[in-house]
């Protein structure tokens, strides 16, 4: 899959204040790479899911048990492939 197919499936569910704040985050870099999150910093898709409880499942799955887990839970929440977000956040 190509970077802008993936981005187009994960990124076509967000709504209008989170791209904000998923723009702001990205300017100032507060970002993770490779991983759910990371010091303060979290994965541009954790900006989609529903909800904190949401974004600390992820958290937790993606340390617990390992990221293609947390990869498919975002999915799910996201209505899009697990394979494009995992792609995505190994970006």
């Amino acid at each position: 899959m190509h970077a802008d197919t993936i981005v187009g499936h994960i990124f076509g569910q967000f709504q209008n204040l989170n791209l904000i704040m998923l723009l702001e985050d990205l300017r100032q870099g507060r970002i993770a790479r490779g991983n759910w999150s990371n010091d303060q910093a979290l994965c541009p898709v954790a900006h989609g899911v529903s909800d904190g409880d949401a974004v600390r499942l992820l958290g937790y799955a993606s340390q617990a048990v390992d990221l293609s887990r947390a990869c498919q839970i975002a999915a799910e929440s996201l209505h899009t492939s697990a394979t494009a977000v995992h792609q995505f956040v190994n970006l």
